[in-house]
């Protein structure tokens, strides 16, 4: 995939939530992109939300690299907010997932097998793995509601 370009962002100065996702990420690298999560994954997964499809695709890769590898330890928001994320997407635009989805997938079952390496308490963030075995439903219950359609 190419670093998205100003096309691919034409819908980004709708709002003021689309033009702070692009001011943060135009022109960024995946590196670029994963250092931004690595640095401030709170502030920064927030934005992808109000992306157009493409740069979504795109930087939610940094995002995921980022919740699989070590750097991300302790980091319970991202861990956190990254279900949320993709429940939402799940719920509204799951198409933009389907290509990722196998690396969706292996964050999940990372995030429900080990919430204690995010340090994320599940009196505060809940249980990540009935968080995950909802999303997984919901994916279920989209797939089909697809097949039901054709």
């Amino acid at each position: 995939m190419k670093i998205p370009d100003q096309d691919d962002w034409k819908r980004a100065q709708e709002g003021l939530d689309e033009g702070y996702a692009f001011r943060h990420f135009f022109g960024k690298s995946l590196e670029e992109a994963f250092r931004l999560f690595e640095n401030h994954a709170l502030m920064y997964q927030e934005d992808l939300s109000y992306m157009p499809e493409y740069p979504f695709k795109y930087y939610l890769r940094a995002y995921i690299y980022y919740l699989g590898c070590q750097r991300s330890q302790g980091d319970s928001d991202a861990a956190s907010c990254f279900l949320h994320l993709i429940r939402s997407q799940v719920k509204n635009r799951y198409e933009w997932l389907e290509d990722s989805w196998d690396s969706i997938e292996r964050v999940l079952f990372r995030l429900s097998s080990d919430q204690a390496f995010f340090d994320a308490s599940e009196k505060i963030y809940g249980d990540f793995g009935r968080k995950v075995d909802q999303i997984l439903a919901l994916r279920e219950t989209e797939i089909q509601r697809r097949a039901d359609l054709k």
